[in-house]
């Protein structure tokens, strides 16, 4: 429509004495052009496209030598250049189909030839260059048309074969989620369903997973006597493998964590896990047991553990270091045995919550928390481990988790006087 109206600027030049008559064409084209425009805005232009580019394609076309056979023989010499202009129309902008295309600017080609050829409007010579170069800009069009629909079936095609993989893989990340999903309940399933009560102690605990499932664990046991028996532990890796690594834990601590001395607890432990032949599977590991104010705790390869002395004002810190559980060759594990008075409180927690990394690169780090943990000692467990993954979770501010993060805090009560 455009190049339509502003060549009309040129007809009072070329052809002045029927330029009113081809204004009133232009016009006429115009409108024609408005009305499929109209209907590409309706559902008419899905069920019956080619046949309404078509009919654009052949108006344009048509119009132009309608304005040749007003116009004459000036009309002949200059006007068919806009024949090649709705041969680039038809073949290259329109998305018709190239046999439809071809149909068309060829049926338009030769009704142009069978006119300047059965009339003396047009000179010899000029019709011979004209239909020369009316020719070759068909066969270039043709090209054009051919590699664009060439194209346009590639890209269908790989489309829908992508379509079909996405769908297969979101079927398969569905399967795989669910799957994720359902061992993640039979992790949790395998943690206590609550923290236990005791009537000396104060405890709380906190487990944050850096994927679906984690590799870090916790457990207690209780009796009747006001023994409580904790552990911590600390899977390499995550997923799946983890998880398996967790469940055997699980089995070893529940059946045999209460009958045995931590240290030999740790030695069983280890050697149970050696002979279950995990493929490069550790389980870093800490038990402790506490009995009147008395606490036993040894480790095995568990970042070391903080005492707050209230009495004092001060952290202690006690290593816990020995071969993880499952690891080639025989571990020396040590326990250390603490006494442990009202307000005195202790931390254990994984390296995940140490190695928490904030967005210049830097670890948090035992300092920082040694120095956290002596500010806040003398809030209630749990205020205290809501404090911890406060700081973690400013320190890191919005970076991404790396690894599990278990932290346990348990708190001696002070006896009412």
């Amino acid at each position: 429509m455009i190049l339509y109206i502003l060549y009309s600027f040129l007809d009072r030049q070329i052809v002045p004495q029927t330029a009113h008559h081809i204004f009133i064409l232009r016009i006429g084209v115009c409108i024609l052009f408005s009305i499929i425009i109209g209907v590409s805005f309706s559902g008419v232009i899905y069920r019956a496209y080619q046949m309404i580019m078509i009919s654009a394609a052949f108006v344009a076309g048509m119009g132009i030598i309608w304005m040749i056979i007003i116009s004459g023989e000036a009309g002949g010499i200059y006007y068919y250049a806009g024949l090649i202009l709705a041969i680039m129309f038809t073949h290259g902008l329109l998305g018709i189909r190239f046999i439809n295309a071809s149909i068309t600017t060829w049926l338009i080609v030769i009704i142009y030839e069978i006119y300047i050829f059965t009339t003396d409007v047009t000179p010899l010579l000029v019709g011979l260059n004209n239909t020369f170069f009316l020719i070759s800009a068909n066969f270039i069009g043709m090209f054009t048309s051919y590699a664009l629909e060439f194209n346009m079936r590639c890209v269908f095609w790989q489309n829908r074969v992508l379509n079909e993989k996405s769908q297969s893989l979101e079927i398969e990340h569905r399967r795989k989620s669910k799957e994720l999903d359902d061992v993640r309940q039979i992790q949790l399933a395998m943690l206590p369903g609550q923290v236990p009560t005791h009537q000396a102690l104060d405890i709380s605990v906190s487990m944050i997973t850096a994927a679906e499932i984690g590799g870090d664990y916790y457990d207690f046991y209780t009796d009747g006597n006001g023994v409580l028996i904790f552990a911590v532990g600390d899977a390499t890796g995550h997923g799946a493998n983890a998880s398996a690594m967790v469940t055997a834990t699980k089995f070893i601590f529940s059946n045999f964590g209460h009958v045995q001395d931590i240290v030999e607890f740790l030695k069983y432990a280890a050697n149970s896990l050696r002979q279950m032949k995990l493929p490069k599977l550790f389980m870093a590991l800490v038990i402790g047991k506490i009995q009147d104010h008395t606490l036993e705790i040894a480790g095995a390869g568990m970042p070391p553990m903080f005492v707050f002395r209230e009495s004092k004002g001060m952290i202690e810190e006690i290593p816990l270091k020995g071969v993880p559980l499952g690891g080639y060759g025989s571990g020396v594990y040590h326990k250390n045995v603490l006494c442990l008075e009202p307000g005195d409180s202790i931390l254990v927690m994984t390296d995940g919550y140490t190695e928490l990394m904030n967005s210049d690169g830097e670890e948090l780090g035992y300092d920082r928390i040694r120095d956290l943990y002596q500010k806040i000692a003398l809030y209630s467990a749990d205020e205290i481990i809501e404090k911890l993954k406060d700081v973690g979770s400013t320190w890191i501010s919005g970076c991404k988790q790396k690894d599990d993060i278990t932290l346990l805090v348990i708190k001696m009560k002070k006896t009412d006087k």
